[in-house]
């Protein structure tokens, strides 16, 4: 899983809006929609509905995605990697 498909998921759910992610990103708009459609792609199922007014995260698959993961347990290893293939794993993979 490329934590950049996933910053920039993080980043359109947050502001419902690829243009706004795309600044925030300091990336052009339509990278930013190609890398939610390989994401799409790679997961399986649509994760925004896109209208004239925005886009916001599908039911539950997009959703899911945003709720975090479960707390490692104390002294795990898993605390010490990166949050972003392990949200995503734990939400739709």
């Amino acid at each position: 899983m490329d934590t950049e498909n996933l910053r920039s998921f993080l980043e359109v759910a947050e502001h419902g809006s690829f243009t706004v992610a795309a600044g925030r990103l300091n990336l052009a708009q339509s990278t930013v929609s190609a890398r939610i459609r390989g994401l799409e792609e790679q997961l399986g199922r649509r994760l925004f509905v896109r209208d004239r007014d925005g886009v916001t995260l599908t039911r539950p698959a997009g959703s899911s995605c945003r709720t975090p993961p479960p707390s490692p347990a104390p002294g795990s290893s898993r605390g010490r990697t990166s949050p972003f293939p392990m949200a995503m794993r734990a939400c739709c993979g």
